[in-house]
């Protein structure tokens, strides 16, 4: 079994890559997704921060209101790692309990891991290969303003609190630009998994 762990700022095309080498036969672990549903009403993430930031981030249905709490993590870096800090315990949990049950089910294969913080989480100590998503900055812009309606200010700040692009290369084994088109995107997923299945 090996585990490759995909990673990207905010806006990188990260996920869409993901999806790509999950279509190419891997199993896909989403952390995002595995947040998300953590959030949700009864689930341990959602009890951690509602302790946090208390009732003012509920709707009328007393589910959390996503958009508010970004907006409180998103103030300064110590509220960043603040939330970082109560989610990705429970995060982990969730992945390692996937990972056991893709071993039980299956003798060999390939996990995909779709990861925004993976270096910062450590959880690429746990993969055989790690790939980062590159982007240039314009393009960025207008894929966050076109997904989550952000604008560039927004983006921006949200970017600052987030580990560098450069920072992120830096610590990869595979460095994939996407600044094109999604032909693009998939054909230089499928050049790196060839890499990594010829060893190079």
């Amino acid at each position: 079994m090996k585990i490759i762990g995909v990673t990207g700022v905010f806006g990188s095309g990260k996920s869409e890559a993901a999806r790509m080498i999950a279509k190419e036969g891997a199993y896909l672990i989403d952390h995002d997704q595995i947040n998300h549903d953590l959030l949700i009403k009864g689930e341990p993430g959602y009890d951690a921060i509602l302790r946090e930031y208390g009732k003012g981030i509920l709707n009328g249905d007393d589910q959390i209101i996503r958009s508010k709490v970004a907006a409180l993590a998103f103030k300064s870096e110590a509220s960043v790692q603040r939330i970082c800090s109560l989610l990705h315990p429970l995060i982990i949990v969730v992945e390692q309990e996937l990972v056991r049950k893709f071993k039980r089910d299956k003798e060999h294969g390939t996990i995909v891991f779709d990861s925004p913080l993976l270096f910062e989480s450590g959880r690429d100590a746990v993969c055989d290969h790690t790939i980062v998503i590159s982007s240039d900055e314009e393009k960025l812009y207008k894929r966050i303003k076109k997904s989550f309606g952000l604008d560039k200010d927004e983006a921006r700040r949200r970017l600052f609190y987030q580990m560098s692009t450069i920072e992120k290369v830096k610590r990869a084994d595979y460095v994939i630009e996407n600044n094109g088109t999604l032909a693009e995107l998939k054909e230089s997923v499928k050049s790196v998994l060839k890499r990594i299945k010829d060893g190079e």
